[in-house]
């Protein structure tokens, strides 16, 4: 299946190298030096191979923490029915906004402003999940259930900014909600952008685990824990 690249308005492309050569997708972004996102990370990069190769048409998506909404925007192009992206900053929607109609896709996309990291079930739920976004966030109860609890039994959560060594401790935060089946890693060499930029960045996809009725989870030992239990070890998780 061919990839997805980002572009700059005017035709310029970002320094996002195409995932597969012949880009199906071409993203193109508006006011791309000042936008949230410009696709140039390892872990957008990595997030957009992970489309190109598992997005089916007509699947649902929701992007946390969608930014400029380059990977909302490279979903619609693959195929997705709808993109629900999510943010907490009002402006950076207004962005991804400009940027979903600049590609055409603004029809295609439900953008929503969050306060908190949680949000209400979406219906239907998602198939497919995406957040690029810091593990400190990802680890969080409260974003571990909005995100496990809007994805539909059996989709795929993509979870992409973290470093290698926190890859362990993001997986265990999500115990009992999915199976873990892939993880994959991109070097970021030394540049313009800071120490924080450079080295290595990985992305790891799980599948949502049958959760029953209700609140129940699937048939790992981890789900058989109460929920109280559960949320419990995952905020110690989180002030590690």
């Amino acid at each position: 299946r061919e990839g997805a690249q980002v572009e700059a308005e005017g035709g310029g492309l970002r320094t996002v190298e195409e995932i597969v050569q012949g880009a199906e997708a071409v993203v193109r972004l508006g006011n791309a030096e000042n936008g949230w996102g410009t696709g140039c990370h390892p872990s957008t990069a990595l997030c957009l191979e992970f489309l190109s190769h598992h997005l089916e048409p007509g699947q649902v998506v929701m992007d946390y923490g969608t930014g400029s909404g380059v990977l909302a925007i490279a979903a619609c192009g693959l195929g997705a029915s709808k993109v629900i992206g999510v943010d907490i900053d009002a402006e950076v929607l207004v962005t991804a906004g400009h940027n979903l109609d600049l590609n055409g896709w603004g029809d295609r996309a439900e953008l929503l402003h969050v306060r908190e990291v949680q949000v209400e079930g979406l219906v239907p739920k998602a198939e497919v999940i995406l957040a690029n976004i810091l593990v400190g966030q990802l680890i969080r109860p409260s974003m571990v259930a909005a995100l496990c609890t809007n994805l539909a039994d059996g989709g795929l959560l993509c979870l992409s900014g973290v470093r290698p060594e926190e890859v362990p401790t993001l997986q265990r935060a999500y115990d009992g909600w999915v199976e873990w089946e892939d993880t994959l890693y991109k070097e970021a060499r030394p540049g313009p952008h800071g120490e924080d930029y450079w080295g290595t960045w990985a992305r790891v996809v799980g599948r949502k685990i049958s959760s029953g009725t209700g609140d129940e989870q699937g048939t790992s030992a981890a789900a058989k824990k109460s929920r109280a239990q559960f949320l419990e070890e995952l905020s110690e998780l989180a002030v590690q």
